[in-house]
C-alpha cells in the first residue's frame, strides 16, 4: 500500500513538471502576464516606470539617423537645382577700346553687355529634369525614413517579446526550484522516489538554458535598436512599454491598392521614368541652336558723339553626330531599360 502511495505521488508530481515547462508565453493570460511582470520587477530589479516608449524611439531616431539625415540633404540639394537650371546664363558685360586708321581716324571707348539665350523650350525641360530629379529623391527620402521605422518597430516588438518571454520562463524556474524543494523533503521520508529530484533538476537546467538563449537575444535586440538611434551598441536602453494590440480590419486586397498607390518606393520608381522623359524631350532640343545677343555702345572721341552696336549671334549644332547624337542615344535607351523593368510595378502611380 505504502509503495503504491508513493507511485502515485511521483505520478501526480510529474505531470505537474509537465504542465509548467509546457507552459508558454504565447498562450498567458493577461491576469499572468501582470503576475510575472511584478515578478521580474522583484527579480531583476527594473522598477515599473523605467519603460521605454516607441513613439519617443521614433522621434529620436528621426532626428538623429544619419542615413535620413543624408536622404533628406540629397533632396534639398536637388531642390536648390531647379531654379539655377531655368535661369537664362549670366549676361556678360564688356569694356573695350578702339582705334580704326580712317581717313578721320575712329578712336573711342567701347561699352554693352551680352547675353546667351537658350532655344525656346530648353530652359523649360531642364527645370522639369531638375524638379522630377527632386521628386524621386523626395520620395527615396520617404522610403528611406518608413524602411528604418519599420525595422525599429520590428526590433521594438521582438524585444518586447523577449522580455515577456524571460517574465514567464523566471516564474516558471521559481515553481521547479519549489518542486524540487518539494521533492527533496518527500524523498528524504521516504514518500517519493529519487527521479523525481532528478526529474525536477533536469527540468531547471533547461529553464536556466532558455534564459540564457533569451538574455543573448535581448543584448542583440539592444544593439541593433542603439545602432537604428545613433548610440552606442551597449549603451542603456529600458524596457519596452506595455503594447495595447488593434484588430485590423481593412482587407488585404484594399491594403495592396494602398501600397500601390502610396508606397514612396514606387512613387520614386514613377518619377525615375518621368524624369527620363523629359531627358529625352531635353535631349532633341539640343539639336536646335542657341542664340547670342550683344548690345554695344561706341564713343567716337574725334567728334565727340556716341553710337551703338546691336549683334544677333546664332550657334550651330554643326558637330551633331559626335555630340547632339550621343547625348540623345544615352537617355533614350535608358528610359526603354526603365519602362521595360519598371512600367509595369508603377502603372498605378505613374498614371496618377
Amino acid at each position: 500500500m505504502k509503495r503504491l502511495l508513493v507511485r502515485i505521488s511521483s505520478w501526480i508530481f510529474s505531470v505537474l513538471i509537465l504542465y509548467v515547462v509546457s507552459f508558454t508565453p504565447l498562450c498567458a493570460t493577461a491576469a499572468q502576464e501582470t503576475d510575472a511582470t511584478r515578478q521580474n520587477t522583484a527579480v531583476h530589479g527594473v522598477p515599473t516606470h523605467d519603460r521605454t516608449n516607441l513613439q519617443s524611439l521614433i522621434e529620436e531616431m528621426v532626428a538623429r539617423s544619419p542615413e535620413i539625415k543624408a536622404a533628406r540633404e540629397r533632396w534639398e540639394a536637388a531642390k536648390a537645382v531647379v531654379p539655377q537650371v531655368q535661369t537664362l546664363p549670366d549676361p556678360k558685360f564688356q569694356v573695350g577700346y578702339q582705334r580704326m586708321p580712317m581717313t578721320d581716324p575712329l578712336q573711342g571707348a567701347i561699352y554693352g553687355f551680352g547675353q546667351d539665350i537658350p532655344f525656346p523650350g530648353k530652359l523649360r525641360l531642364r527645370g522639369e529634369v531638375a524638379q522630377r530629379d527632386a521628386e524621386r529623391l523626395e520620395q527615396e527620402y520617404h522610403a528611406i525614413r518608413l524602411r528604418l521605422i519599420a525595422s525599429l518597430k520590428e526590433a521594438y516588438y521582438s524585444l518586447h517579446f523577449i522580455h515577456k518571454s524571460m517574465e514567464i520562463v523566471d516564474s516558471n524556474k521559481a515553481l521547479l526550484m519549489q518542486f524540487e524543494k518539494t521533492a527533496k523533503a518527500r524523498y528524504s521520508v521516504g514518500q517519493a522516489a529519487q527521479q523525481d529530484v532528478f526529474r525536477a533538476q533536469v527540468e531547471i537546467s533547461r529553464v536556466l538554458d532558455r534564459l540564457a538563449v533569451l538574455d543573448q537575444q535581448k543584448e542583440s535586440l539592444h544593439a541593433a535598436i542603439n545602432r537604428l538611434l545613433n548610440r552606442p551598441p551597449a549603451g542603456p536602453l529600458g524596457a519596452p512599454e506595455e503594447i495595447h494590440t488593434t484588430i485590423l480590419t481593412v482587407p488585404l486586397q484594399e491594403l495592396s491598392q494602398r501600397a500601390d498607390q502610396f508606397s514612396p518606393a514606387l512613387q520614386a520608381s514613377a518619377k525615375s521614368i518621368d524624369r527620363s522623359e523629359r531627358s529625352v524631350s531635353l535631349a532633341r532640343r539640343q539639336y536646335f541652336p542657341d542664340f547670342d545677343v550683344q548690345a554695344l555702345g561706341l564713343r567716337n572721341d574725334r567728334i565727340n558723339d556716341n553710337g551703338y552696336q546691336f549683334m544677333v549671334g546664332i550657334k550651330i549644332p554643326l558637330f551633331y553626330e559626335s555630340k547632339q547624337k550621343q547625348g540623345f542615344a544615352r537617355p533614350w535607351r535608358h528610359l526603354k531599360v526603365l519602362e521595360k523593368i519598371l512600367r509595369p510595378r508603377v502603372k498605378t502611380c505613374y498614371s496618377k
